[in-house]
């Protein structure tokens, strides 16, 4: 008699439960992120308490991301994976970036530009190499993700970028004709549904050109592509391409030109990011036949996990090298092209991280600081 009183009580502790053992309630999570009620951003957090769509341990990663966010993610891309031995549960990096543009602008429309304020030089510190400057002068909004690189053929002339946290439409870039004594701001073109820009990697090319990439960001519709812009003096942008083809969920790029006068392929610029847990490159050709290649998957089997935080270079000869970490074997990998992008040699491990995608450190415990690979080749 015992045991058939039992019996249902068993059968009901073997039923599903949500995901979040402690599920906070809609107004909580209003309240988390201060959304105005009756705003665009509330009716589309109302709109995603499936919290059955997430796995338990969600509840307590490093992530960084709600759990109204993480269920919105999934439902508009069901096709990438979401596994629950990767500590990046298969979400991009920049769907923080999405999150934040949300609190900003909870209508869900994209915001305006913001002024360029003039250059500021600030002298509290001083070097034996220089003053540090401020490139930026007195912004609004915090700049942060920059990027910067020094014109190869000629050294007076530098480009940088910087992602802008007031999440305007289009990225803010910096140019310096005179060695990075005075510097101007301009702004990368907007496109249509773009919401924001971010992840800036920037190189120049021997014919003048400064080259930015970006991730164009749609945070109503919730993709994701690698876009290039190209100036001839530092100052007046052309969108170039998108570079990422039809992948919708392409995060995390690094660019890099061959600049070597050795190189047949001098000139080429190497692109490297990942789309959901696979690696890819492109190639952009130079002429007036150029441009970019599709992309190729260059990650394999060995990648059990994300391989965020790639780089690429290349060396004299011309040879590309492409590095990134994988956030399940927790291994660093190699990939070689000799035939200037067209292919790629199978990956192989280098090096091992104590860590796995992100860390936690003094200036960085709350966003935490993702674990990239920074390469050179000689």
């Amino acid at each position: 008699m015992r045991s058939r009183r039992l019996l249902p009580l068993l059968l009901l502790l073997t039923l599903p439960v949500s995901a979040f053992a402690s599920r906070p309630t809609l107004e909580e999570q209003l309240a988390q992120d201060r959304v105005p009620a009756g705003s665009e951003l509330a009716k589309l957090i109302a709109a995603n308490q499936d919290f059955q769509m997430l796995r338990p341990e969600e509840a307590r990663d490093n992530i960084g991301a709600p759990p109204w966010l993480r269920i919105w993610w999934r439902k508009l891309h069901p096709e990438a994976e979401y596994p629950a031995n990767d500590p990046t549960g298969g979400y991009p990096l920049a769907l923080r970036e999405i999150h934040q543009w949300m609190i900003l602008h909870p209508d869900l429309k994209p915001g305006g530009i913001e002024p360029d304020n003039p250059f500021e030089e600030k002298t509290e510190k001083a070097a034996s190499t220089g003053q540090d400057i401020s490139i930026t002068g007195a912004q609004p909004n915090l700049r942060a993700e920059s990027d910067i690189r020094v014109n190869y053929w000629d050294p007076n002339r530098i480009i940088a970028a910087a992602n802008s946290f007031g999440f305007i439409p289009s990225m803010p870039a910096y140019y310096s004709s005179d060695g990075g004594a005075t510097w101007s701001t301009t702004h990368l073109p907007t496109n249509r549904n773009e919401t924001s820009q971010s992840d800036p990697a920037v190189d120049w090319t021997s014919d003048g050109t400064a080259w930015v990439t970006t991730i164009g960001i749609d945070g109503v519709q919730g993709t994701l592509r690698m876009r290039a812009y190209r100036s001839t003096d530092g100052v007046n942008w052309t969108h170039d391409a998108v570079f990422s083809g039809s992948q919708t969920i392409a995060d995390k790029q690094m660019i890099w030109t061959d600049h070597s006068d050795r190189s047949k392929y001098k000139d080429h610029i190497y692109a490297v990011w990942h789309n959901g847990r696979p690696v890819y490159m492109s190639r952009r050709t130079p002429g007036p036949d150029g441009g970019w290649s599709d992309p190729v998957q260059v990650s394999g089997a060995e990648t059990t996990g994300t391989g965020i935080g790639s780089d690429v270079k290349t060396n004299a000869s011309g040879q590309v090298f492409a590095f990134w970490p994988d956030t399940g074997s927790r291994k660093i990998y190699l990939t070689r092209s000799l035939d200037g992008g067209a292919t790629y040699t199978k990956p192989v491990a280098v090096a091992k991280t104590f860590g796995s995608f992100t860390v936690g450190i003094p200036a960085q415990d709350r966003r935490r600081a993702l674990i990239n690979v920074t390469a050179g080749a000689f």
